[in-house]
């Protein structure tokens, strides 16, 4: 039997909302954070005025970079521990602690995180979930001494996350055994290619153009872990791989 590789976006799949967010407020930035981000969705010409930014340099999770450059201009430096403890605090989705726990235990799965979060956050949910360093493809930050310096960057997002999707494959997983979870128009790629190969499909929250390019099998309106672990089981057992 193969192994199968759960694949999961981070925010609003598996935490409740944006944990960043969370980040921004704690610098007294949230709601300028929230205001780009609209901007972002349904404006972009406005960032690309207000910022001097290109348009074909406008990505959608350019608001969070804007402003985690605006509290590192100002702060200098970002102690790490500032992020970790978001990932610690984050809201999860309701079941999904159960889910992960199952899964992680379970020799004949595998999960991944692909998310545009950053690595301290991403690996902080991670460690409460039981998923390992090793299987997280996030944006990375220059960190020295424990301290946000800069950006490392890519950005992992739309196009990224396709590339962190072959990556996984590469490590010896048939698409047929890839089971891809997200969203956001973000995920679409990924979840794409994951369906359009043989894979499983799941978007967990009602994007129309996710839904347009993916073509996922599983729709919900929003996580509903109980649910997931049944249709994951259920697919499974269907390809052979229980």
């Amino acid at each position: 039997m193969e192994k199968i590789a759960l694949v999961f976006d981070v925010d609003e799949t598996i935490t409740k909302e944006d944990a960043i967010f969370q980040f921004f407020e704690v610098f007294g930035k949230r709601k300028e954070a929230e205001k780009i981000y609209e901007w972002v969705k349904s404006n972009p010409g406005r960032i690309s005025k207000e910022f001097g930014i290109p348009r074909s340099k406008i990505y959608p999770s350019i608001d969070v970079e804007l402003i985690l450059k605006e509290i590192l201009n100002e702060k200098g430096e970002i102690p790490v521990e500032f992020f970790e403890q978001i990932g610690e605090s984050a809201r999860l989705a309701k079941g999904a602690k159960e889910f992960f726990q199952y899964f992680t235990k379970n020799r004949q799965f595998e999960v991944f995180f692909i998310t545009s979060e950053y690595r301290p956050i991403s690996e902080s949910i991670a460690k409460r979930l039981g998923v390992p360093e090793n299987n997280i493809f996030c944006t990375e930050l220059k960190i020295e001494r424990r301290k946000m310096v800069g950006f490392k960057g890519p950005v992992m997002e739309s196009k990224k996350k396709l590339i962190a999707l072959r990556q996984i494959a590469k490590r010896g997983f048939a698409y047929s055994c890839i089971f891809a979870f997200g969203d956001s128009e973000s995920d679409k790629y990924f979840i794409g290619e994951a369906v359009q190969k043989g894979g499983v499909g799941i978007v967990v929250r009602k994007n129309a153009e996710l839904i347009r390019f993916a073509k996922p099998q599983y729709v919900q309106s929003e996580p509903d872990f109980g649910k997931l672990m049944k249709i994951v089981n259920d697919e499974a057992e269907k390809r052979g791989n229980l």
